[in-house]
């Protein structure tokens, strides 16, 4: 039995203990990876307001942490969560940080941010409520726009970089609306975008960067080893590799045009699974189709735009009208609603056939643990480490705390105190929850890690 280290009151030190370590499961061990990286100055994080921002103006703030500075450059989609397609957009942030979006319609929104190869996401609104002002427009907005908050990429992205269009493959027009990526994730899951992440604008056009490529071991020929996941609502997805000549080695790859084909008809293969959260069945909880595929075992990235189901009083939900192919699910892929489903990324693609179901089983949920404090990306006014502080977890006898690249310590608590032995540091900070039950089971985890940005210490006089 893991051993467990009580609080004295909220000001109680926690205990470290190497035998309570514990590795991050499959979603977990994504969020450790993020940490690191996050270390590094590659940031992305969330908002920790399960209901968003709710407001009336039209527009999106963009800001450059940690000085809060209007960030021009910065690329904003708004998606509408319950389809996985995009509503307005995109729309390239000016001078004054601002993407605004004059003819949205009211809703609830979620918010896709690209940084490009020299700006990280560090932090979104988990939704954005949006409820239109009426008047003639001269009248100030009552509620604030969301804000998102970017930071400088260390190192920058770089080359390889790939740049070129999408286009509709019939009449040769660009595309807008298309996602290229090399990750595992649907557009908006978890809202992470890198260097090698693009979304396309009216022209079409993208650019992408970090692409990996390798020696082939035979030919000594480049050979891009990930491919480039191409998806836009209403087409058929692919799976797209740039082949180098005998010989080229030129890393920057510009004028490459990647076509889709219209999906015409939809398909009539059909997926159906069950979702439990607690043992029980967990309804209400959409889940998203990513890594749609035509060659086995071959990995997705921004996933199929249109494809949502929502699972009903049972927790079953059901996919219609598919293409035949294979498609990995993605339960509760929306940020902030409540639940992680850890299987993410590692489960294995769901086979569908032409007119027939496919089954893919029980799917099992944890809670989504939200931060309390600090604020998610906030910027702390004085040094030292905060107490951090989250919220309660159904079913969980005990915490493990993780901060920056190692392990913090496990409390019953829902908050703890950094012990003195840990230097704080100027700069961004990374922590990570994990939640168990009395059998020691994962029952909680946060969707990604937080993140907050501490001072330097003051001066001595």
């Amino acid at each position: 039995m893991r051993s467990m280290q009580n609080h004295a009151g909220r000001g109680g030190r926690v205990g470290i203990s190497d035998s309570s370590r514990k590795n991050f499961p499959a979603s977990g061990f994504l969020g450790a990876a993020v940490i690191l990286v996050l270390a590094a100055g590659f940031l992305a994080g969330c908002d920790d307001d399960p209901v968003g921002v709710q407001g009336d103006a039209d527009y999106v703030e963009v800001q450059l942490a940690p000085a809060g500075t209007p960030q021009a450059g910065v690329k904003v989609v708004v998606m509408d969560p319950t389809n996985n397609t995009v509503v307005a957009g995109p729309v390239v942030s000016d001078l004054n940080g601002i993407c605004r979006f004059p003819d949205l319609p009211g809703g609830t929104f979620s918010l896709v941010a690209f940084g490009g190869a020299d700006l990280g996401v560090i932090s979104l609104p988990s939704g954005w409520v949006y409820r239109p002002a009426g008047g003639n427009g001269d009248t100030a907005p009552v509620n604030g726009p969301p804000v998102i908050l970017v930071s400088s990429r260390v190192p920058a992205g770089g080359l390889p970089r790939i740049s070129g269009q999408v286009v509709d493959a019939d009449t040769g027009q660009p595309l807008p609306g298309a996602f290229l990526s090399t990750s595992i994730y649907p557009s908006g899951y978890l809202g992470q975008t890198t260097p090698g992440d693009d979304v396309t604008g009216a022209d079409g056009r993208f650019t992408i960067h970090d692409i990996f490529f390798a020696p082939d071991p035979q030919t000594g020929n480049l050979v891009q080893v990930q491919p480039v996941f191409v998806t836009c609502a209403g087409f058929l997805p692919v799976s797209w590799t740039h082949h180098m000549a005998n010989g080229d080695d030129n890393l920057d790859i510009s004028g490459v045009t990647i076509a889709l084909q219209a999906a015409g008809a939809t398909g009539s293969g059909q997926l159906s699974g069950r979702l439990l959260l607690d043992g029980r069945p967990a309804p209400g909880v959409h889940v998203a189709l990513g890594g749609l595929a035509d060659v086995p075992g071959q990995k997705g990235a921004v996933g199929a735009p249109g494809f949502v189901a929502t699972s009903d009083t049972a927790g079953v939900f059901l996919f219609q009208g598919l293409p035949p192919g294979q498609y990995r699910l993605l339960p509760g892929y929306l940020r902030r609603d409540g639940v992680v489903y850890l299987d993410s990324g590692l489960d294995l693609p769901r086979v569908v056939m032409a007119d027939q179901t496919t089954q893919s089983g029980d799917h099992v949920l944890v809670h989504e643990v939200t931060v309390s404090f600090p604020e998610e990306g906030g910027v702390l006014e004085e040094s030292g480490w905060p107490l951090l502080d989250w919220g309660d977890v159904p079913g969980a006898e005990s915490y493990d705390v993780f901060l920056d690249r190692g392990f913090l310590g496990n409390t019953t608590e829902s908050h703890v105190a950094v012990p003195e032995q840990f230097n704080p540091s100027e700069g961004w900070h990374v922590w990570q929850v994990q939640a168990y039950d009395q059998q020691e089971q994962v029952v909680g985890i946060m969707d990604r890690s937080g993140l907050f940005y501490l001072p330097g210490q003051p001066e001595t006089p």
